[in-house]
């Protein structure tokens, strides 16, 4: 800022040459960070909540034909990139309180299920341990959520699919150059179209394949 002086000589002053405004102006860069972070977080929030309410919207307009799933043990094939897809699924419910504005999501009583429609395009595949696996699945009960026991489950089942696989925990662990295999811990939500009696069927067909 300049101002004439009693010469009419102009005479500046920065802004830093009063120790009272620069005081005045870092309190208010702290109120205002702090109020753009809370911003962004409203802001996540609110578009996360739009994200599932249309979610929500899309299921009870196909109730009949759609389900809210979780899932857990994703599995990549290296030769055939379009296989990307989780292994254990489970049901989970989906509510709106419209009065109060919630979504919540809970779990139901359903039995958590192997997806082994996902393997019939793979190569490689030990298909006689599937019958195996979902016998251990259906004793053991293991929730795509559960940090204790599923993490082992899924381990075990990559590597009985597939000798040259890879289990990753991780985000630091990487696929060694021969495996073919890649399992992930990385649980999702999604909607899919429920399956019916046929593909149940295909699904009872592949796991006898071999047998």
């Amino acid at each position: 800022e300049s101002i004439l002086g009693q010469d009419n000589v102009p005479q500046v002053e920065h802004f830093g040459d009063s120790a009272d405004r620069l005081n005045a102006y870092e309190g208010w860069v702290n109120l205002r960070n702090a109020w753009v972070e809370r911003q962004r977080v409203i802001n996540g929030t609110r578009k996360f909540f739009a994200r599932l309410y249309y979610a929500y919207t899309e299921l009870q307009r196909d109730s009949e034909t759609l389900e809210f799933m979780v899932g857990n043990g994703v599995i990549q094939d290296i030769n055939n990139q379009s296989i990307n897809y989780p292994i254990l699924l489970k049901r989970v419910k989906f509510d709106f309180d419209a009065k109060e504005n919630i979504i919540s999501l809970s779990d139901t009583d359903s039995e958590p299920e192997l997806y082994t429609l996902l393997l019939q395009d793979m190569k490689d595949i030990n298909y006689g341990a599937v019958r195996q696996l979902k016998e251990d699945l259906h004793e053991n009960f293991y929730h795509p959520l559960d940090r204790n026991d599923t993490p082992d489950f899924l381990k075990k089942l990559t590597h009985k699919l597939c000798s040259e696989s890879k289990f990753i925990r991780s985000g630091s662990d990487q696929p060694g150059r021969g495996d073919k295999i890649i399992t992930r811990i990385a649980p999702v939500y999604f909607i899919r179209k429920r399956i019916d009696g046929t593909l149940k069927a295909i699904e009872e067909i592949i796991a006898n394949i071999e047998s």
